[in-house]
Parts: structure tokens; C-alpha cells; sequence
């Protein structure tokens, strides 16, 4: 996810020097991949010399609490993070009602953004619900969108039957679809155990 959500964004970030960056995750609980692709990015040398924001959209106080404690240490002196102007910004939000997130895309109006949901929305959410949040996200110019997608593999269909987690098991040929009527196209995925991960850009 955070190779993925790195390498989506870094053409940008490098064309565009100082301008703003924000980083949406949604259902991000602590936004652990968000902090990590900053890191990568750094790592590169991409230039980060610039106000950045993670926007964690997620109903649960818990997960977000966590990651802003987390930010707060990789920005401390000789931490990955050290010297970035970082803020930490949590707002819940439910992905049935996009009215919020459409919101918070105007607060970013001429910013790079990217968008990512691992472990959340591409999982969990209904088809509906997935296309709403693309085509919000579409609207609101968002340059790259990662996310996981749970496997359609027989397996792992079965396993799922009897969990009390209610994933839906599109796979990436049930989930491409999905990212073309949000107005995205799939441009990478990586495998994983249980999901794969996913690069979307806009079409």
C-alpha cells in the first residue's frame, strides 16, 4: 500500500514543488500506510518541503488516536519524519453519505491529493458505496487512489461464508469495473495473502 500510494504520487510531488500535499485515507484507523509512504517518499528524496496533511475519515476514535500519537514520534528529532510539517486530522465518516468528503476535497482545492482505504472500503463497502467514494474522489481531482481488495479465490469464498467479518470478495476482475464507473482505471496491483493491493488513477 504505501510503495503503491509512493509511487502514485511521487511525478507530482516532484513537478510540483511546495505545493500542499493531503493524504485521505479512508476507514484509516491510524493511518499507518499514509505515515509510510511518506517515509518512502523521503527515502527517494522526493522533495517534501511543504505543508502536509493526513485526513483519517473513520467512525472510531481508537484507530486515530493511535496514529496521531504515531506521527507525533516520527517527527520528533532523528525520526524518519523529522523537520516535516505534518498534521494529523481526524473527521468521522461514514461512506454511505460522501457529503463529508466532498467537503473536505473543496478544503484542498489545489493541492496534490491521494487517497488510500486499506483493510476498509474496497473490503467492506457495497458496490454503490465503492463507485460513490471513486466518483467523490474523481471529482475532487485526487491524483492516486490505493486500497485492498479481498480475493475471489473459491478459499477464500468459503472461508468468508463462515466469518463474522463481511468482506465482499470482488478480486480485481469484480473490482475494475467498479474503479471505471468511479472514474478510475487500475494501473497496478500487487498480490497479498488474503487481498490484493491496488493502484487507481483517474481516466
Amino acid at each position: 500500500m504505501a510503495t503503491l500510494l509512493a509511487d502514485g504520487l511521487g511525478d507530482a510531488l516532484e513537478a510540483e514543488p511546495a505545493v500542499p500535499l493531503h493524504l485521505v485515507n479512508i476507514a484509516g484507523g491510524p493511518a499507518i500506510d499514509s505515515m509510510n509512504a511518506l517515509i518512502l517518499l523521503r527515502q527517494r528524496r522526493v522533495d517534501l518541503n511543504r505543508r502536509i496533511v493526513i485526513h483519517v475519515l473513520d467512525q472510531d476514535d481508537a484507530g486515530p488516536f493511535f496514529g496521531m500519537n504515531a506521527l507525533a514520534a516520527l517527527t520528533t528529532d532523528g525520526a524518519p519524519l523529522a523537520g516535516l510539517d505534518v498534521a494529523f486530522d481526524h473527521r468521522r465518516y461514514d461512506w454511505n453519505d460522501t457529503a463529508a468528503l466532498a467537503a473536505l476535497l473543496r478544503e484542498t482545492d489545489g493541492a496534490i491529493v491521494g487517497a488510500s482505504s486499506e483493510g476498509g472500503l474496497f473490503e467492506y463497502g457495497d458496490d454503490d458505496a465503492v463507485v460513490a467514494n471513486l466518483k467523490t474522489l474523481r471529482a475532487g481531482s485526487v491524483r492516486a487512489v490505493t486500497g485492498s481488495v479481498t480475493s475471489n479465490t473459491e478459499r477464500h469464498r468459503r472461508n468468508i461464508t463462515v466469518s463474522r467479518f463481511k468482506l465482499h470478495p470482488r478480486g480485481l476482475e469484480g473490482f475494475a469495473p467498479l474503479a471505471t464507473r468511479g472514474g478510475f482505471r487500475l494501473a497496478r496491483s500487487e498480490p497479498a495473502q488474503l487481498s490484493d493491493q491496488v493502484l487507481l488513477v483517474p481516466v
